[in-house]
């Protein structure tokens, strides 16, 4: 296996856990909609895919959700249903900050300008991590499902395809990665990234 120079985490479902589900409800408490319709008004409708490249800043975004819905929606409402269903990864983060001190790393989520900007309030412990080395598909413009994403975006960041480790939740985003020529290690848990750290030689 190649030197591992870098490495690039997902946030949700890596460094977090995401109840989406959970995120529903919680906003179907709040806001008295169905989830299953605000599943599919908002995240099936491919609006919050548009959303995750960029094209709605965190104001339009919440204008958006109103119109879609219908309702009166505010943006703290909708926050507070993202960090309810988010719990940090105590040990993971630990990782991260322990190969910090040996290692480049960063952060590369698909996600919009609204969690992006609310990020040290809903996620302070991820900030504390990895400062500016944050990014979201938003701003990037391209998203994690597309192979060509991946070699503009590490040379922006000035690492090499090579000696990168990718770490990911998703099968989808990791082959696309994989594609790419990027080294990556589709997360199951901490026990198996610790072993993905030992094939590289770093633990």
């Amino acid at each position: 296996m190649p030197r591992i120079t870098s490495i690039l985490f997902d946030m949700d479902g890596v460094l977090c856990d995401y109840d989406f589900d959970g995120r529903l409800k919680a906003l179907e408490a709040a806001i008295g909609i169905p989830a299953a319709e605000i599943d599919a008004k908002i995240f099936k409708s491919g609006f919050e895919d548009a959303a995750d490249l960029g094209q709605y800043g965190a104001p339009g975004y919440m204008e958006e959700v109103a119109r879609l819905l219908d309702a009166d929606v505010d943006a703290g409402t909708w926050l507070a249903a993202r960090a309810d269903a988010m719990t940090p990864n105590l040990e993971m983060l630990d990782l991260a900050r322990d190969l910090k001190t040996r290692t480049d790393i960063a952060m590369f989520s698909n996600n919009g300008w609204q969690l992006r900007e609310a990020l040290g309030d809903i996620f302070p412990e991820l900030t504390a991590i990895f400062g500016t080395h944050i990014y979201f598909s938003a701003e990037v413009g391209a998203g994690k499902q597309h192979t060509e994403t991946f070699h503009p975006f590490l040379t922006q960041l000035g690492w090499s395809v090579e000696t990168t480790l990718f770490v990911d939740d998703n099968e989808g985003y990791i082959a696309a990665a994989r594609a790419a020529g990027v080294e990556s290690h589709l997360f199951e848990g901490a026990e198996g990234f610790k072993t993905a750290l030992v094939a590289h030689s770093w633990r």
